[in-house]
């Protein structure tokens, strides 16, 4: 796809993810905003296998600019979601691209609060975590799809995806995102809860009897929820499919290991729990799932 190097992206989260993607957008000769927690100026790091790229990068707070922003990239974890949108919500020009890049389903709450922006979703399987601040490995290779959330089209969505560095991450537009979203939800309920439970890399999990048996409820139920929700996801193999994320990030620490490792908040209540929620409405039941959001809220209170 060529680039359109006319669109500033604003990107919102610099932690290892919306690092990332400020690297590539640096290597694509796109231009960008990066806003942080803190203001920072210095070096960005990115690592990969047998490859390094630095630059110096200077990062702003929302509150250090009133430019416009036409173009938003929310990278933020999800329970922060909120705050952040709120942070930037009056720069927001109208009829602005807002792309979601996150775990769980925060958007849903969001979504109705802009209702003069483009809203899209991103579900990206680019696994990326920090070495330190500012020095970010990016441990995998994946994919990233973008599909419109509200009133916009898969043409749009393409446009959209035309600004982004698809010459150094693989990005495509899709109709449907919401079979997306919930297969990303699916596999981060089945994984992230589990390594805090055993402590243990995402691989380590498949030499854990118990841990495999766990997995197989919460999938299960998952289905079960997302059946009578009429997804059009298919979760038949849902199994499989862990069990492959498993194989393929190995000797990857699951973000909601490093949040309880670091005593952060997690994204349980917007995996798992968002899972549970549903369920509830629904009067479907769901243990498995329950069981390790009493686990991990047990372990960060």
């Amino acid at each position: 796809m060529p680039q359109n190097t006319t669109r500033h992206w604003t990107i919102l989260g610099a932690g290892s993810i919306g690092s990332l993607w400020a690297m590539y957008c640096y290597k694509a000769g796109l231009p960008f905003s990066l806003i942080g927690r803190k203001p920072y100026t210095g070096c960005l790091q990115i690592s990969a296998e047998h490859q390094q790229w630095q630059t110096d990068i200077s990062i702003q707070t929302a509150a250090d600019s009133s430019a416009s922003i036409t173009s938003l990239l929310v990278c933020t974890k999800a329970q922060d979601t909120q705050t952040a949108i709120d942070s930037v919500r009056t720069r927001l020009a109208k009829n602005a691209d807002v792309v979601f890049l996150q775990n769980g389903m925060a958007m849903e709450a969001i979504c109705p609060q802009l209702p003069e922006q483009n809203l899209f979703a991103a579900v990206t399987t680019e696994a990326a975590y920090q070495l330190a601040p500012y020095d970010i490995m990016h441990a995998g290779k994946g994919q990233t799809h973008i599909g419109p959330l509200n009133k916009q089209e898969k043409q749009a969505a393409q446009l959209l995806c035309q600004s982004l560095p698809n010459s150094y991450l693989e990005i495509q537009p899709v109709e449907n995102i919401s079979a997306y979203l919930w297969q990303k939800l699916a596999i981060n309920c089945a994984i992230n809860a589990l390594t805090v439970k055993y402590q243990c890399r995402n691989g380590e999990l498949l030499n854990k009897p118990e841990a495999l048996t766990t997995m197989r409820e919460v999938c299960k139920e998952v289905r079960a929820v997302a059946s009578a929700l009429k997804i059009t996801t298919n979760f038949s193999d849902l199994e499989v499919t862990v069990v492959s994320v498993l194989n393929s990030t190995a000797k990857n620490y699951s973000s909601m290991y490093q949040d309880v490792a670091q005593q952060r908040e997690t994204e349980i209540d917007y995996l798992n729990g968002y899972l549970c929620q549903q369920a509830e409405r629904l009067q479907i039941p769901c243990p498995a799932n329950q069981a390790l959001i009493d686990l991990v809220k047990e372990l960060t209170k």
